[in-house]
């Protein structure tokens, strides 16, 4: 098996050993008989059952849902509310309405033990102190115990308070040895918990509510009318608009949480579903887990995935088990069981797998993680494949049996023993498993009738002629409504042959689905790259997805959950690539993808009506010279336009006629002579054209035609049933030199020409076809012989028409159009990266290549305008998302829309699930910067993120990887407009930085202070007023000595190392200050904090700052610009080194080390004077000094 996708299961188990046989069954004496399948198979013998029904499974490790049960010689018809409990050391197995039940020790073989004193209403199971406790609060008060369930004695031990107790479920608190009654089956009342005492089972306080149903904010919990399998009321009108029911609470506890499964909404939908409140205490309160639903199955067999229990297995693995629905007799409700993997995640978080619920899975305790590799990779070789059978119902088609749907049925005409169907899986395959599910066509005797079991064989060919049986089930007499065998070891065979022995109730042979499994090692799993997902504005439950078809696909998962990686819901999707969620949750926002699965299995799409494909036989009637009659039968499996050609062979001399098989006359009577069926040649005796017409609907497709050829000792009969050929026109929609993408081509053969320009202006919409080209400008049409009109139309560019003709004889037609400009049109947005598949965030630039144009874009998958947010800087993709954009400027038409898929897969980076944050490279800052200049620049770029590259550009497009590497300063001699980002790799790209020069013939005086000149800081002022983050004084000075207050260092911080955003401060004393701009800049940059007072926290921004709270805001800035700090100076053991306050040890330690700040002598020792003020030229030189490390 080449992959396992993220998968979850299903679940079919038959007689005694779960029930019966998840696998191929013998003996009991362990004698075998039958033929073995030779060639490539694997040598195996058929596999009988004795009268007595009893079955063994030979080393079963899978399941197939639904599970149907059985009880040996009796009858379980419905399973329904199942429990599954282990009590010392083994499972048991539970449902409601019976008198007995199932224990097992493996999972795999099952005993059935008969319990008549068991309440075996909606049945509760819970275990309290070494006993098992039984209650029924639907239909019973009573409690009754045992502590030896497998002898089926259970006695009364106590009374409820109330005999309300809807589907009640207790939970006992090992931990605390309380006791708590969950319950509740309503449309509006809830879900309700209240602690009851352990010896009496009398309520302690009053019940309190649990939960609700919301069907408002959860998609899941709401009804709709095209999901309904069956009408659960008969007495009243059925109104699907109702609230669902809120019922079936399970609680669990599980690493000190309390959870509790509720089901919603109703057994009678195919969205019937469980989904899991949490809460920290047994009365709560309980939180909803936005994640839910927990198990939600629609498609397939085994539709409905609600109302069970919650359970860990002896590996202590998370198992749900549900109810679900099954139809029978075209749609009468009842139900079986089916089983999922489940599991915790690391944040607790509960979810199911329902990922190929109805394929076969391994059993509990197989797989170690089997939430994640449960699934067998055993695809269904017999979806939709072609179907061979005995006789047919009318209405009840054999295509019915191979649909994927349980709400439909194959019959045969009679329940006669011989009667069969018979699957083509299109090629040799390798088979694991079958499953078949039966259904009610006539039958009499109501369903709980001791003859209500089916008998059969099940035989593989490689032919359709030699069989070899692989299951023998003629002498069972176990009631299997569903039945699962997986063989012991694999065979290979094409055609699987069902055939019945025994069907109950004198009804007709009918099955609802013959289902054959295998193909692990061809099965192909393809991620679909092109998805699109738009959600419902007006109704945030739903949402549309539509996605790229894949050749070959049997099917698609369609994944979603409200992270990237916790994708935790799934639907099975057959048939289409597009699909309708509507069971989102109001809130959160979701993540979707899909993945194509292919069973490796030639694809046979048919209708299954009479008129199309399997029950549309042909009847040759042979009356040879002299011999017997006779009628020989061939199955027609029309594909709509290629021939198809059906053999009649051994055709001796004697009198041939071909019908339908419903008595529609094709060809004959029709004499056949020795000299035409005997001899060497290869060219037809006998041609009879155009005989009969089908087709569908109105439409007429083709004619039969007949050939007979003649052979060494006999003839041959060839029936073709010959399509009328259409001609594919190719259209290549150019601008000269390259294919226009996106341009509309519409052909019609009624059209009107303008007679003074020879255009075509009109396209009659009655005949019209329209496609729009692809990326290379490619459109395809498939017509019929005519004459046609086109017309193309693209925004900016004219509008180009004519007309052509395709003739009877033409296979193919090309035809070119080349469109002129009306107007410029901007050049499409490119991405960097380019649009894939990555494992962590990508910082993702857009550009164009037209100068000067603006880029809007959209992350939600809607089409992209001006109205939508305009790209200044790189665009962080720290989740799967699509980014579409359009590039803009005025006088030119605007871009195509660029569509840009992303995908991060897990272990991704975020803020969610685990990852790490991924920090952003600083935007590049210019030296000099911004400004009007009267001579030439040189221009030096640099950004605080250490080991970062800068990429720029100087006519105005927005840069990216691809653009100039800047290596050393750039020469401004002429104005000029530079834009820059930064790129690391692990690091998102910084914003685009944008520096306008103007160079004008003004002369700049120098700028000079009266107090600087001999100074020792005279060269780092210098540096610093050139850099532009500090000025001098109006009278000329500069007063570098000073002290500085800390909204003028807050100033210089913010201006020198380029921070920029907003925030609000919270700062008592500084919302009327003149720094407040920097000061919330700082804040919102983690650079300074306040100090707590009375009235509040303030950041007392007219005080001098302090020599240690420099050297702390300074290491902050390192840590922000990423700037290594090296050790380049001995350490200090400074004397007052104990009155350095705890915040800012360290920083005045790495900035020590670092060069950055040191320390003056007193008293014979070197001190730090940490509380000391700060003069103008200590702040710059200390803010220079890490300026130069930048």
């Amino acid at each position: 098996m080449k992959k396992l996708l993220s998968i979850l299961l299903s679940f079919v188990i038959t007689a005694t050993c779960f029930m019966g046989a998840s696998g191929a069954v013998e003996a009991q004496g362990g004698e075998t008989s039958g033929n073995q399948i030779t060639g490539s198979a694997v040598s195996t013998s058929a596999l009988p059952v004795v009268p007595s029904g009893k079955e063994f499974i030979q080393n079963a490790t899978t399941y197939c849902n639904p599970i149907s049960l059985t009880q040996g010689s009796g009858r379980v018809s419905r399973g329904g509310e199942p429990v599954v409990k282990i009590f010392n050391g083994d499972y048991y197995l539970f449902i409601s309405f019976q008198k007995g039940y199932w224990w097992s020790n493996d999972f795999v073989n099952w005993t059935y033990v008969a319990a008549p004193n068991l309440l075996g209403g909606i049945v509760g199971i819970t275990e309290i102190d070494g006993k098992l406790y039984n209650y029924a609060g639907n239909t019973e008060s009573r409690v009754r115990t045992t502590d030896d369930p497998k002898s089926g004695i259970w006695y009364d031990c106590g009374t409820f308070s109330s005999n309300n107790y809807g589907d009640a479920s207790m939970l006992y608190d090992e931990e605390s040895g309380r006791l708590f009654m969950y319950y509740g089956w309503s449309q509006i009342l809830g879900i309700r918990v209240v602690e009851l005492d352990k010896t009496t089972f009398k309520e302690i306080d009053k019940p309190v509510v649990c939960l609700w149903g919301d069907p408002h904010k959860h998609g899941w919990e709401t009804r709709y009318k095209d999901d309904l399998i069956f009408p659960y009321f008969t007495d009243r009108e059925y109104r699907p608009q109702e609230y669902g029911w809120t019922e079936g609470p399970h609680p669990l506890k599980y690493n000190g949480k309390y959870y509790v499964l509720y089901s919603s909404i109703g057994l009678e939908f195919a969205s019937y579903a469980q989904g899991v409140y949490v809460a920290d205490d047994p009365l709560g309160p309980y939180v909803y887990d936005e994640n839910n639903p927990l198990t939600r199955n629609t498609s397939g067999v085994a539709p409905g995935a609600g109302h069970g229990s919650i359970f860990l297995d002896k590996q202590g693995k998370l198992w749900t088990i549900c109810m679900t629905a099954f139809t029978q007799s075209g749609g009468n409700g009842n139900t079986l069981i089916s089983l999922y993997p489940s599991d915790f995640d690391a944040e607790g978080v509960a979810h199911g797998n329902v990922e190929f619920g109805d394929y076969p899975q391994y059993l509990p305790g197989v797989k170690s993680d089997p939430v994640k590799d449960n699934f067998t990779g055993w695809m269904l070789l017999s979806l939709n494949k072609r179907v061979e059978t005995s006789s047919t119902l009318v209405n009840y088609w054999p295509a019915l049996a191979v649909d994927q749907d349980g709400k439909s049925y194959w019959s045969a005409q009679t329940g006669d023993p011989g009667e069969y169907i018979t699957v083509d899986l299109g090629k040799e395959s390798d088979i694991r498993g079958i499953q078949t599910l039966w259904d009610r066509a006539g039958a009499t005797a109501s369903y709980n009738a001791l003859t209500q079991y089916h008998s059969y064989t099940v035989e593989v060919s490689n032919d359709n002629k030699n069989w070899t049986t692989i299951i023998d089930k003629s002498n069972n007499t176990q009631d299997l409504e569903s039945d699962y065998i997986e063989l012991p070891t694999a065979v290979t065979g094409r055609y699987v042959k069902l055939t019945n022995v025994f069907t109950p109730d004198k009804g007709k042979f009918a099955v609802k689905e013959l289902r054959v499994f295998g193909n692990p090692n061809e099965a192909t799993f393809t991620k679909v790259d092109n998805v699109m997902a738009v959600r419902s504005q007006l109704d945030r439950r739903n949402a549309n997805l539509l996605w790229e078809p894949v050749d070959g696909a049997d099917g698609y998962v369609v994944r979603y959950g409200i992270e990237p990686n916790k994708l935790y819901n799934s639907d099975m999707v057959y048939g289409k690539n597009y699909f309708n969620i509507k069971t989102l949750n109001v809130d959160p926002e979701y993540y979707f993808e899909v993945e194509a699965f292919s069973s490796g299995t030639p694809h046979y799409v048919e209708n299954s009506f009479e008129t199309r494909g399997r029950g549309a036989e042909l009847d040759l009637i042979r009356q040879p010279a002299g011999g017997t009659r006779s009628t020989s039968r061939q199955m027609t499996y029309e594909t709509y336009g290629k021939d198809e050609v059906y053999v009649f062979n051994d055709i001796t001399p004697g009198t041939y006629t071909l019908q339908h098989t419903y008595g529609v006359g094709i060809w004959g009577p029709q004499q056949l002579t020795e000299r035409q069926l005997i001899g060497t040649g290869t060219q037809p005796t006998v041609t009879a054209l155009n005989l009969t017409q089908f087709g569908n609907g109105s439409t007429q497709w083709g004619t039969v035609e007949v050939r007979v050829y003649p052979g060494e000792t006999s003839g041959r009969i060839e029936v073709t049933l010959k399509y009328e050929e259409t001609c594919a026109v190719n259209f290549t929609v150019t601008d000269g030199t390259n294919g226009i993408g996106g341009a509309e081509v519409t052909v019609g053969s009624v059209y009107e020409i303008n007679p003074d320009t020879n255009e075509v202006y009109k396209i009659d919409p009655d005949t019209d076809i329209v496609q729009m080209t692809d990326s290379n400008g490619k459109a395809k049409f498939d017509l019929d012989s005519g004459d046609y009109a086109y017309i193309v139309t693209k925004t900016g560019y004219e509008t180009a028409s004519g007309t052509f003709k395709v003739l009877s004889s033409d296979a193919s037609l090309t035809k070119t159009v080349i469109l002129k400009r009306n107007s410029d049109i901007v050049s499409t947005p490119t991405a960097s990266p380019p649009a894939g598949k990555y494992s962590s965030t990508q910082s993702v630039s857009l550009s164009t290549s037209t100068p000067d144009a603006s880029i809007y874009y959209t992350t939600d998958g809607s089409t992209p305008s001006t109205s939508s947010k305009l790209y200044d800087g790189s665009i962080s993709v720290k989740k799967s998302m699509i980014i579409k954009a359009i590039a803009v400027k005025d006088g030119f038409v605007n871009s195509d829309v660029a569509t840009f898929n992303y995908t991060i897969s897990s272990g991704s980076s975020g803020s969610s699930g685990g990852g790490t944050s991924t920090q952003k490279s600083s935007a590049p800052t210019a030296d000099p910067g911004s400004g009007t200049y009267t001579s030439a620049q040189s221009v030096r770029l640099s950004t605080s993120t250490g080991g970062a590259s800068i990429y720029y550009t100087t006519d105005g497009t927005t840069p990216t990887s691809a653009s100039t590497l800047y290596t050393k300063a750039i020469s401004v001699s002429k104005s000029m407009k530079i834009k820059a980002i930064a790129v690391k790799s692990g690091y998102t790209n910084s914003s685009v930085a944008t520096f306008t020069y103007t160079i004008e013939d003004k002369p700049v005086e120098a700028v000079t202070f009266s107090d600087v000149s001999g100074h020792w800081a005279e060269s780092y002022i210098t540096a610093a007023v050139k850099a532009g983050y500090v000025s001098g004084y109006e009278d000329g000075t500069f007063k570098p000595d000073t002290y500085v207050t800390r909204a003028q260092f807050v100033k210089m911080i913010v201006a020198a190392f380029g921070f920029t955003g907003t925030g609000d401060t919270t700062f008592a004393d500084s919302t009327s200050h003149w720094a407040l701009p920097q000061i919330k800049i700082a804040a919102n940059n983690n650079l300074v904090t306040g100090v707590a007072q009375s009235n509040g926290v303030n950041f007392l921004p007219d005080n001098n700052i302090s020599r240690e709270q420099v050297a702390a805001i300074l290491y902050r800035v390192a840590e922000k610009r990423g700037i290594t700090l090296p050790k380049t100076s001995d350490a200090i053991s400074f004397g007052d080194q104990g009155k350095i306050s705890s915040y800012a040890a360290a920083a005045v330690d790495a900035m020590q080390k670092a060069g950055i700040i040191g320390g003056s002598e007193s008293n014979g020792e070197t001190v730090f004077t940490p509380q000391g003020n700060a003069t103008r030229a200590q702040a710059v030189k200390m803010i220079q000094g890490l300026l130069e490390l930048s």
